[in-house]
């Protein structure tokens, strides 16, 4: 790869960039810490973090004395659309006691991460009133991708030597650096400082970024023949064993997703430009086009595992986003596709323009899943509720903890349509969404110990309860995780220990897994032990299994040995 010539840096506006940065990110941190507006507003919050990240931190690896106007010409405007884009985020995670907005962040961030990569990558050429090239792309991702890594890197050198610093000076009685260096204002200029010192002296040294990115090329050449050979292995055996052991780890389509997208990273990797220089020996060459061309195979295989899915389940977030991984992935493989059928050998000359083309795309896509237009959340919350409609889930087998702790503000205002429409037909329901929305942080402050004692399942049926065990419980699990994501619980007294008295389990049951705990009534009081579970992604319905299979005490097959105080045993 070759490095593009450092252009005079303007050092001291970029310091003033960053240390303007700091101080804007510290009035948004305690605007949230002191109740003051953005910090009380989600939409206007979200939007300035996000102009406060990306302007500036884009300036700095733009900037130079020559493109100056050019450089706030291009980037202004982006971080205003994704400014925009931030806000809209903000209100969907919006009433912020009643909305889980921790999967919607995280989302934000790494869409409007890449979408800002890759727009940097491109306002870059244009702010140096460069032709836009495939090589000069790739180049440049690499450049900025080591400069932004090695400088985070550098900012957390410069943190941990304060720390060492207060920790030294503590040591002889002096505590104030320590207390210094803890302070929010002090810790967001100086850090953000750091931050473009570093980017400012990575920027001065390209030549250093281009040895590492060369390092990374010679190790890639190796890896994308294996890669390549996995999958042709993988295609050659696959006939022979069927698709059902693939569709039964409940994770095939992910890895064939996976695989796709490892083998394309891979391939940009290698042939980083238009040279018509091959990276490996003619025949090489071609078992890596041979590979490339197999890609639309797995794009076929994933498309039947992601639409019977959908066709099962309807969509949902992870899905959503199955199908838009799938979408880019198949581009990709099709655009190298139609370059090996057109120029066979010469095929890389058309890899070049699908890149730029799908790199446009991509930087399309990722701004518009943080938009109304390409909202995952409504589309699944469509789905489902259509789902429901159709009769092809029911009421009670609805999973509304899916709508409240993934869905933020559509899941949100959709439950409320639920609870006004089941109100009178099905009030338990509504009582159950209640239970959900009334306050995020805490179902046990929405559930009494009444309302649990009601809603409990106990087995044997019938069976007459000591007075104060179902108090019990509620308070020793009301705070737990457990309780406070359980869509139910069941409560089975049984005889474990062969004492011809009952021991009561009760089973907190969640989406995707069961927690039991054992409360056992002695002389001093109640006790309470965790009981390991095994096969808890199974989803019988307990109910009905007891119907089938009353719970039984089962004797261990192997007793413990046991030597003096230590204890073996089997597994």
């Amino acid at each position: 790869m070759t490095p593009h010539t450092a252009a005079p840096l303007h050092k001291p506006l970029l310091l003033l960039i960053s240390l303007l940065q700091g101080l804007g990110l510290l009035v948004l941190h305690e605007s949230v810490e002191y109740s003051f507006w953005p910090g009380t507003s989600f939409g206007p919050l979200f939007g300035l973090i996000a102009f406060a990240l990306i302007a500036p931190t884009m300036l700095l690896l733009t900037l130079t004395r020559e493109n100056g106007g050019l450089s706030a010409k291009w980037i202004a405007p982006f971080s205003l659309l994704c400014a925009g884009l931030a806000y809209y985020v903000g209100v969907q995670a919006t009433p912020p006691d009643k909305v889980e907005s921790g999967a919607l962040i995280f989302t934000l961030v790494v869409t409007m991460g890449l979408a800002s990569f890759k727009a940097l990558m491109y306002i870059q050429q244009r702010a140096g009133r460069q032709h836009i090239t495939y090589g000069a792309l790739f180049t440049l991702s690499w450049q900025n991708f080591l400069v932004l890594a090695l400088g985070g890197l550098f900012t957390l050198v410069i943190f941990g030597l304060l720390k060492l610093w207060g920790g030294l000076f503590n040591i002889i009685g002096i505590d104030y650096f320590s207390d210094l260096f803890k302070q929010k204002w002090f810790l967001y200029p100086a850090l953000s400082l750091g931050l473009g010192f570093g980017i400012i002296l990575l920027r001065s040294q390209l030549a250093i970024i281009s040895t590492i990115a060369n390092i990374w090329h010679v190790l890639t050449k190796f890896l994308l023949v294996l890669l390549v050979f996995i999958a042709l292995l993988f295609l050659l055996f696959l006939p022979f064993e069927g698709l059902s052991a693939l569709w039964q780890t409940g994770k095939g389509s992910l890895l064939l997703l996976w695989l796709m997208a490892l083998i394309l990273f891979f391939i940009n990797s290698v042939y980083q430009s238009e040279e018509t220089n091959r990276a490996y020996p003619i025949w090489l060459h071609r078992f890596i086009y041979v590979g490339i061309a197999c890609l639309p195979i797995y794009s076929v295989i994933s498309f039947y595992g992601l639409f019977a899915r959908v066709g099962q389940y309807g969509l949902t977030l992870e899905r959503c986003w199955a199908w838009l991984i799938w979408g880019m992935l198949t581009l990709f493989a099709a655009g190298y596709c139609v370059g090996i059928i057109r120029k066979r050998d010469n095929w890389v000359a058309q890899l070049s323009k699908v890149n730029i083309g799908m790199g446009l795309v991509v930087l399309m896509v990722t701004l518009l899943v943080n938009s109304p237009l390409l909202d995952f959340r409504k589309l699944s919350v469509n789905s489902q509720l259509a789902r429901l409609d159709s009769g092809l889930v029911t009421i009670e087998e609805f999973d509304f903890h899916y709508f409240r702790n993934h869905l933020a503000r559509p899941g949100y205002l959709a439950l409320i349509d639920l609870k006004a429409r089941y109100a009178e037909s099905k009030p338990e329901v509504a009582q159950r969404i209640e239970e959900l929305m009334v306050n995020r942080w805490s179902r046990a402050s929405v559930i009494s110990s009444d309302r649990f004692a009601t809603r409990v399942e106990v087995y044997p049926h019938g069976y007459v309860l000591p007075a104060e065990l179902l108090d019990h419980i509620y308070s020793y699990h009301k705070d737990d995780w457990q309780f406070k994501n359980s869509q139910s619980e069941l409560l089975i007294a049984i005889d474990l220990n062969g004492d011809n008295n009952d021991e009561f389990v009760v089973i907190f049951n969640q989406k995707f897994s069961r927690y039991a705990f054992m409360h056992i009534k002695t002389d001093s009081g109640w006790q309470v032990q965790n009981l390991q579970a095994h096969n808890v992604g199974n989803k019988i319905d307990l109910l009905e299994a007891i119907k089938a299979n009353p719970p039984q005490a089962i004797e261990p097959k192997w007793k413990t040995l046991q030597i003096g105080e230590l204890k073996f045993q089997v597994q």
